[in-house]
């Protein structure tokens, strides 16, 4: 699959990519709502809804569900086309990514931290949700040396 024609047109346009890569270099973070294509969205959300994930849990690091390989999504976030344009957003020149799929239920939480001590460059989440409250809890809070951040939990972002 073709990951560009997945992606929602409008980051795609040469001008927001650069307004994409500007952002992200000035904050070290850019959050993208509606990344998908919805019709290309509800596919692969439906394809994790049938995944069986395999729970785990180290107290005070993290709860949830793991599995470790997602043929269709690890084709399409390990292809050419999404490091091309995670390169162009980061202004890095990254050959390689790789592939984490977890999920969160009622209760679940990690540390994002105790998942990458030892993994080194940046990180893209994407986040596949029919609906979350934030009265949940269940933010990402993505802490910086200089900074914080916190991402409420917003289905195709």
């Amino acid at each position: 699959m073709d990951f560009t024609k997945i992606m929602s047109k409008v980051y795609l346009d040469g001008k927001v990519m650069e307004q994409m890569r500007d952002s992200y270099s000035k904050m070290g973070m850019l959050r993208l709502d509606g990344f998908f294509n919805e019709l290309s969205y509800e596919r692969l959300f439906d394809i994790l809804k049938d995944t069986r994930f395999i729970r785990r849990k180290m107290p005070n690091k993290y709860s949830l569900g793991n599995v470790s390989r997602v043929e269709m999504i690890e084709k399409l976030f390990l292809s050419k086309d999404f490091l091309d344009f995670v390169n162009f957003i980061y202004g890095k020149k990254y050959r390689k990514c790789s592939v984490w799929i977890n999920e969160f239920q009622h209760k679940d939480y990690t540390l994002l931290e105790a998942f990458g001590q030892d993994r080194e460059g940046d990180e893209f989440f994407v986040i596949f949700s029919d609906s979350w409250d934030d009265l949940f809890g269940g933010q990402i809070i993505y802490k910086t040396d200089d900074d914080s951040f916190i991402f409420s939990i917003n289905g195709n972002s």
